[in-house]
């Protein structure tokens, strides 16, 4: 409800932003030799998606994350919030006044202590005032 409403709300300036850890992608071969079973390559994969107002509508740009890095902490999101902000900037009409992050409660990537101070460095960092907003896990987005 919260999500719903604060996406029908947004300012000008303003970009909400959904996020979430995919499973990891296991690659298969429809016709590999029988000895590529045994491979086992994945990569992780990690949507955004950014809504924002433009021309007093509101729009959305999808960006995805596809890394050979398994983990999935906060050190990882950090790395793929640097590229998606990049690309947020340059895909904008103008720079983004305000960054208002929905994510799952996942303790391991999202909900810890690490996040907490990235976000507290988020403007530092990024140039953009932040804010974290989260939702019961598969619920809310």
């Amino acid at each position: 409800m919260f999500y719903k409403n604060r996406k029908s709300t947004l300012q000008p300036g303003e970009v909400l932003v959904t996020v979430d850890f995919s499973e990891n992608y296991t690659f298969i071969l429809q016709d590999a030799a029988q000895g590529f079973h045994w491979n086992n390559a994945q990569a992780t994969i990690h949507p955004f998606v950014a809504y924002y107002i433009e021309s007093g509508e509101l729009c959305h740009l999808s960006y995805v994350i596809v890394s050979d890095c398994m983990h999935h902490d906060t050190v990882a999101l950090h790395l793929f919030q640097k590229s998606f902000v990049t690309f947020l900037k340059t895909r904008l009409s103008s720079i983004p006044q305000r960054m208002c992050y929905f994510s799952d409660q996942a303790a391991a990537q999202y909900k810890n202590r690490k996040n907490f101070i990235n976000l507290c460095y988020y403007e530092t960092d990024f140039g953009i005032p932040a804010e974290w907003h989260f939702s019961a896990t598969s619920h809310g987005k």
